[in-house]
């Protein structure tokens, strides 16, 4: 990973679990992230390089290894369309 900028805010809005009190429904996000990646695999999606899902599915992250114009954007509305309740997909 090669990270070109970081950007913070002084009060930033977390979207994340309290301290102490984590979710109840975290067992089966590994089969969640592997089946996005079947999901892309079949859509033709070349080079996604990782999928993961935070605890709370919330939280999508996919790698991509961008190759034409409009790689990643196919790769994330296809994340979006499966991610249950995906409210941020990061790319």
């Amino acid at each position: 990973m090669q990270v070109d900028a970081v950007h913070f805010r002084h009060n930033p809005i977390l979207f994340a679990s309290p301290p102490l009190k984590p979710p109840l429904h975290h067992f089966g996000l590994p089969l969640k992230a592997a089946t996005l990646w079947t999901l892309f695999e079949n859509a033709g999606v070349t080079d996604v390089t990782g999928v993961w899902q935070h605890v709370s599915s919330l939280v999508t992250v996919v790698a991509v290894k961008q190759r034409y114009d409009g790689h990643a954007k196919r790769a994330g509305l296809i994340a979006a369309a499966n991610s249950y309740m995906g409210r941020l997909i990061i790319l």
